[in-house]
């Protein structure tokens, strides 16, 4: 199964969560999670493009699990596109929101994956492994998309959600 075809099928149903569940439950009452809730309700009746990632891309820290579960294939499907290449911006940001170094931010990191199912986050796995196996991509970030990898394989063994391929 191709990849694309594979995140479709993973995330089919993975819908933008309701006004109030945009943004992480902590970060609620802070002046600018109202922004990133206002950014990504603008999405509800738009279609989904590299403008969201691009918008998004230094929020994804901010969003809730129900938000990340929504938009990480939209990151996955552009990951696989020539111009993520080109532009590496938004798709370094998404791996970046992955690492960890550290059980607390294991642990931020566990919370936003917290609605993924473990098929998921195996696309999630998977489209980093292909990155990783990309000569431009492992030039650019393969120190971070292997730490992002190393993080989802400690969130596996505690949660014991993805399988043990890679």
């Amino acid at each position: 199964m191709q990849l694309i075809d594979r995140i479709n099928q993973a995330f089919t149903g993975a819908n933008l969560p309701p006004k109030n569940d945009l943004v992480e439950g902590s970060l609620a009452d802070q002046d600018y999670a109202h922004d990133v809730a206002a950014d990504l309700e603008s999405w509800r009746t738009n279609m989904p493009d590299k403008s969201l990632l691009r918008q998004m891309h230094q929020e994804l820290r901010k969003i809730s699990p129900a938000s990340t579960r929504w938009i990480v294939p939209y990151y996955l499907r552009y990951a696989l596109t020539d111009e993520a290449k080109y532009s590496l911006m938004e798709v370094s940001f998404f791996v970046l929101s992955l690492v960890s170094r550290s059980k607390e931010v294991d642990q931020q990191v566990a919370a936003r994956l917290s609605l993924m199912s473990s098929e998921q986050i195996a696309c999630v796995v998977h489209v980093l492994s292909h990155l990783n196996a990309d000569p431009d991509w492992a030039e650019y970030m393969g120190e971070d998309i292997e730490a992002a990898l190393a993080t989802l394989m400690r969130l596996n063994k505690m949660r014991g959600a993805l399988p043990p391929e890679r």
